[in-house]
């Protein structure tokens, strides 16, 4: 007796069954056009590479509903990735560690990088790719590759906060440090201890960027000498003197000579002071508006 029609039959008596190259072609064509299509396929057709191809092609996710052995198999997954970098979860392991695969996923999705496999973060030259796509990729990589200034460098270049995930010593290297801050400010935050304290380092950083004191220690926040150089390369850096200093006439008298907006980060006597206000003012009439006892200031000027 003839066998009953079947999927993987599909030379058998039919009567009793769906044509399989019918069913193969609804597939295809729900696959190409609707993301769930796969997931309710029956597993027969799931283990069809064409199938499982257009699948992903259409929407990366779908590497989840293929059969287990399509996930193995470096088309479909190279396909999925290249539309859907989170797909590479779905991966067989040997695959999260091919680099061609990887690279595709983290340059779909910078975010991927978490799925890939040890080996290749473990990799330089991978992991370079994958900082410049998202510094903060480095927070993934290997202790070796985190203490590696090459890939330091190209992170804090693309994402000054992922200073936070480079090696304890690259943290205290003036040039990694530099870069990371010329990126973004806050990065300063994490730079190693030796280097915050660092007068030398932190007068030349504060030209720029004057608001790093705010991670600065209160010793170097409280040191007068220092404050008074800092200030006279950007006024606007009193606001984070220690109140002490703020309320010292000779270094907010630098600040405002700096910077006549620093007027408000002065004590409030000195705020009311003629010769501190009129040193602010002077720099700019707009620091009036922080002066202490208005309707004094305004008739010591003739604002009013």
């Amino acid at each position: 007796m003839a066998d009953a029609a079947s999927p993987k039959n599909p030379t058998s008596g039919r009567k009793t069954g769906p044509d399989p190259k019918v069913e193969k072609s609804k597939l295809l064509a729900a696959v190409r056009s609707s993301q769930y299509a796969l997931k309710y396929a029956p597993d027969w057709l799931k283990e069809d590479k064409d199938v499982a191809l257009a699948a992903v092609k259409f929407d990366g996710w779908a590497l989840q509903d293929v059969a287990e052995s399509l996930r193995a198999d470096k088309d479909v997954v190279l396909a999925a990735a290249k539309k859907g970098g989170a797909s590479l979860q779905f991966a067989a392991a040997p695959l999260k560690d091919d680099k061609d695969v990887a690279m595709a996923a983290v340059r779909q999705n910078p975010y991927a990088i978490q799925y890939v496999g040890k080996a290749l973060l473990d990799d330089k030259e991978f992991m370079t790719f994958a900082v410049k796509r998202d510094g903060t990729a480095l927070k993934y990589a290997s202790t070796k590759v985190r203490m590696d200034k090459d890939v330091a460098l190209a992170a804090v270049k693309r994402n000054g906060l992922a200073l936070q995930y480079v090696s304890t010593v690259l943290q205290g290297d003036k040039q990694v440090v530099i870069t990371a801050i010329k990126q973004n400010p806050d990065a300063f935050q994490d730079v190693a201890g030796d280097l915050r304290d660092n007068k030398d380092f932190l007068t030349v950083a504060i030209k720029q960027y004057g608001w790093i004191l705010r991670h600065a220690s209160e010793a170097v926040r409280g040191d007068k000498e220092f404050m008074a150089k800092a200030l006279k390369e950007n006024g606007m850096a009193l606001r984070y003197a220690v109140p002490a200093l703020q309320a010292d006439k000779d270094v907010v008298m630098v600040a405002v000579s700096s910077d006549g907006m620093a007027l408000q980060y002065a004590s409030e006597d000195l705020r009311s002071d003629r010769e501190v206000v009129e040193a602010a003012v002077r720099n700019t009439k707009k620091a009036s508006a922080f002066a202490g006892a208005v309707d004094r200031i305004k008739e010591m000027f003739g604002l009013g």
